[in-house]
């Protein structure tokens, strides 16, 4: 199929050629050439319904990283640990923990430990022992960011091994 824009952006006068595939009430388009930019962003692998349709579940997969040897620790005791959202109990107190008042990250000050996140990192931090456990979300598909597997990556703080993951 080919689709023209008119009156679009500089370089969006050419016609732009997709593919379709109809499946129930949605279409899906995917790129076959265009030169436009943003008729690529908004067209390419994308899924289009009519109002009022239910929106389609989008299937997920949950990744499990583990260290070097592919098995996970063994648990740690809970004492000195941020467990969840908010810490123990979902408080959001860290009683006794001697935490800085201040910490700068462009001089390392009060940064004990850090490391590259790929994906989007929306998540709060989990402390298990000498471990330190987030999420990311991160696509399947590597020239797409919006699909998202969840992949748990463990760090250990500086005076344990080098930090596994990423």
């Amino acid at each position: 199929m080919e689709i023209v824009t008119s009156g679009g952006p500089k370089g969006c006068s050419d016609p732009g050629r997709y593919t379709f595939k109809v499946d129930g009430q949605r279409v899906a388009f995917t790129l076959q050439s265009d030169a436009c930019e943003p008729r690529r962003m908004i067209l390419d692998r994308s899924t289009w319904t009519p109002a009022g349709a239910p929106a389609a579940v989008v299937a997920r997969r949950i990744v499990r990283t583990a260290g070097a040897d592919g098995r996970l620790p063994p648990a740690a005791s809970a004492a000195g640990s941020w467990p969840s959202f908010r810490g123990a109990q979902a408080s959001g107190v860290a009683s006794g923990q001697d935490l800085p008042d201040r910490w700068n990250a462009a001089t390392g000050e009060s940064i004990l430990w850090r490391a590259p996140l790929p994906g989007l990192a929306h998540s709060s931090p989990v402390v298990w022992g000498d471990r330190v456990y987030v999420t990311t979300a991160v696509s399947s598909d590597r020239k797409r960011r919006s699909a998202a597997a969840c992949t748990a990556t463990a760090m250990r703080r500086p005076t344990g091994p080098a930090i596994a993951g990423c």
